[in-house]
């Protein structure tokens, strides 16, 4: 009796001890390798190769050192049992294999590898050799997989946030689903080419419509965040505050390049209560010079004095020399007034801290900033009246001045009599809106009318050349307007200014009774069921045959095929005439390849709204439609009429046919 329990109590003792082994053993298989290349491939191949893979994989040189001494031999082991649960004198009930493996442990290994790391990793640690003369007979091979599809792996970069935008379809905006049937890649190509920064205002309002407008961002590969893009746009076109709007609202996550346009726009915009609160965050983490000053900047409006101090101390084992910025960084925050010198490299954080402080802007630190800063020389009273016209002269060939602005800025400059004796022979050499400067000044003094009216005439004639007769036949419509026709000989090109700057009254006196002249002329003035005769006798002239002479034949095509493209009453044969001049090429400027086609596409479906916007933009140009070919300003303006944007078809119909030259 006493031998028998001894000799079970022996048994039980080297049953434990096999289990703690193999416990040991276990844990051994599933630690991770020491490097990928550490790790044996696994077997790839077709069925029909399995013939000379029954044996196991090689171990590594680690396995081969361990394999010098022999393992014991396997001994047998008691599954664990719960705990309170008496086991002496019980056999198991699972049956065990000569090496003490259970059935289910033999099913698991078996089992085929749920991957193949975890493979590698239990043949790269497992022991790997049995005592001599012990046979080990391999687990059958698991059947093959299927084939699987390769998995392509892109990388999407940015992630768009919620949409974002200030204009919806209460206040025009062009709808949510604009994008959500374009291609990401079109649109990420055409935006930038966006001419928002266009002198002519039927460009720069539907430019400005199309950037503004809420809507889901298009699927696809991401580049930059479209957020991002248009941001940049309406900074580099004026639209400052707009532009600073966006980016206080929007959000890209993890974005450093948003991150800084979004920053740089509200700056740009002088808006204190957001420059220091969550939209410009990333100054907490980043380590740029522009963050640091954002940083040290912002702790010491909080009153954190500490982090201020540590952050200019950053700055200063930078060695980055802005003196300019501490000046201007006390001034902003004391409401002192000294000046800060030069500014060698100025970023928009010198622009917040000049405007913060009550200073003006710099001339020459407003031009290397850009546009949003000529923007405040230009409207500055106190800046000197020629530095004014200087920033005025770059503000307005994007189209960010107003008329009132420049009005306010030409009329401020001081001109000498004798200048003003000579304007006539001096304003071709001057720039721009220093030509317009002199001659509309000399027209205000001018009191014989015939001179007067040349002038003026002069003046437009200079607009024209310069590509911005809008801008001209603005500035001087007021004094145009105050001209007799009859005392100034008639000149039709001041009564195209008048009908430019919203004057059909007054320009219908110069403008005559000719066929064109009152067709466009009803048009402008909203009264083109007053134009049926008229287009009547536009369609005969352009069917006449034989005809004294072809000049005017594009212009009049324009004229029919702008009154079709826009679904306004026609006579028949003024339709007939119409429909056919708009399917010929006429001269002038035109898309390459199937420019107009995509346009065609794009507008047929709703979702590509704003595709078709885009493209229809990208032909037009920030010149304006003045030199497009007849045929393809009639093709984009009836994709406008058809998407719906009647106003915005109608406005680039009439610039369309009040800039287009006939020879």
């Amino acid at each position: 009796m006493t031998v028998s329990r001894i000799s079970l109590l022996a048994a039980l003792l080297i049953a434990w001890g096999a289990a703690a082994q193999t416990n040991d053993s276990d844990r051994a298989a599933t630690a991770p390798p020491r490097s990928l290349s550490d790790v044996p491939q696994p077997y790839v191949g077709s069925p029909a190769d399995k013939s000379g893979q029954d044996q196991p994989p090689a171990a590594s040189d680690d396995d081969q050192q361990q394999d010098d001494a022999p393992p014991p031999p396997p001994r047998r082991r008691t599954r664990e049992q719960p705990p309170d649960v008496d086991t002496s004198g019980l056999a198991s009930d699972v049956p065990e294999d000569e090496n003490g493996r259970t059935e289910d442990e033999r099913q698991q290994t078996a089992r085929p590898p749920s991957s193949t790391l975890q493979t590698s990793k239990a043949v790269s640690q497992a022991p790997s050799a049995q005592p001599p003369g012990t046979q080990v007979e391999s687990a059958p091979l698991a059947p093959p997989e299927p084939p699987r599809q390769e998995i392509q792996v892109q990388t999407l970069g940015t992630v768009e946030g919620p949409p974002e935008g200030l204009l919806d379809q209460s206040n025009g905006g062009l709808g949510e689903n604009m994008w959500s049937g374009a291609a990401r890649s079109d649109i990420e190509t055409l935006l930038p080419r966006l001419p928002l920064a266009s002198s002519d205002t039927a460009v720069r309002g539907l430019s400005r419509r199309l950037i503004l407008t809420k809507a889901e961002a298009p699927t696809g590969t991401i580049k930059r965040a479209l957020l991002t893009i248009r941001i940049e746009k309406l900074m580099a076109a004026g639209f400052t505050d707009e532009a600073a709007a966006l980016a206080a609202s929007g959000s890209v996550k993890d974005d450093p390049d948003f991150a800084r346009v979004q920053a740089e726009a509200i700056l740009s915009a002088g808006r204190a209560n957001d420059a220091c609160g969550g939209a410009t965050a990333a100054r907490l983490n980043e380590g740029g010079q522009f963050w640091l000053q954002l940083r040290a900047y912002c702790a010491a409006a909080a009153g954190d004095g500490a982090t201020a101090e540590i952050t200019r101390n950053v700055l200063d084992a930078q060695q980055t020399g802005d003196a300019a910025y501490n000046v201007l960084s006390e001034d902003a925050l004391t409401g002192a007034k000294k000046p800060p010198g030069a500014i060698a490299k100025p970023t928009a954080m010198h622009l917040f801290l000049l405007r913060k402080a009550g200073m003006s802007v710099p001339p020459d630190v407003a031009r290397k900033l850009g546009l949003s800063a000529e923007i405040l020389v230009m409207r500055d009273k106190q800046a000197k009246p020629d530095m004014r016209l200087a920033a005025a002269e770059r503000v307005v060939r994007a189209g960010a001045a107003t008329t009132a602005e420049l009005k306010a800025v030409v009329d401020a400059q001081v001109i000498a009599p004798d200048k003003i004796a000579s304007a006539a022979a001096s304003a071709p050499k001057l720039s721009f809106l220093s030509g317009q400067v002199l001659l509309r000044r000399a027209a205000q003094l001018e009191s014989r009318p015939p001179v007067k009216a040349q002038l003026v005439h002069q003046a437009l004639v200079l607009g024209d050349k310069a590509g911005m007769f809008e801008v001209a036949a603005k500035l001087q419509a007021d004094v145009a307007a105050t001209l007799d026709p009859k005392a100034a000989s008639g000149d039709p090109l001041i009564g195209w200014s008048l009908l430019l700057a919203g004057k059909p009254d007054s320009a219908g006196r110069w403008l005559g009774e000719a066929s064109v002249a009152v067709a466009v002329l009803d048009l402008v003035a909203g009264k083109e069921d007053q134009a049926q005769a008229a287009l009547s006798d536009i369609a005969k002239q352009l069917n006449a045959d034989p005809k004294p002479s072809a000049a005017n034949d594009p212009f009049e095509a324009l004229i029919l095929g702008s009154y079709d493209a826009l679904g306004l009453a026609m006579p028949a044969d003024a339709k007939r005439a119409a429909k056919t001049a708009s399917a010929k090429h006429w001269p002038g400027r035109r898309p390459d390849g199937d420019a107009m086609q995509k346009i065609v596409q794009a507008a047929s479906e709703p979702d590509r709204k704003g595709e078709a916007v885009l493209r229809i933009l990208d032909v037009v140009g920030g010149a304006g439609p003045r030199d497009l070919a007849p045929d393809v300003t009639i093709e984009c303006v009836r994709a406008l009429s058809g998407m719906g944007m009647n106003d915005a078809a109608r406005a680039l119909a009439v610039h369309a046919l009040l800039l287009y030259r006939p020879s």
